[in-house]
């Protein structure tokens, strides 16, 4: 699972890094995403939320 106002924040550093003229490629590591895989308009990432009874109620708390 992975959490949107996470993800916004990697967008926004992801976009940032393109304005600066510097790449996004394999094996770049993002922070808060993890180590990304692009896999055409996609991209993998190494970071994901688990769910299960040790983390289910915090993540309703955050609404997802």
């Amino acid at each position: 699972m992975w959490n949107p106002k996470q993800a916004g924040e990697v967008f926004v550093t992801m976009a940032d890094r393109l304005i600066k003229g510097e790449s996004v490629k394999e094996g770049d590591d993002i922070p808060g995403l993890g180590v990304i895989k692009p896999a055409g308009n996609d991209i993998i990432v190494d970071q994901l939320l688990p769910i299960n009874k040790d983390t289910v109620d915090e993540l309703a708390g955050m609404g997802l």
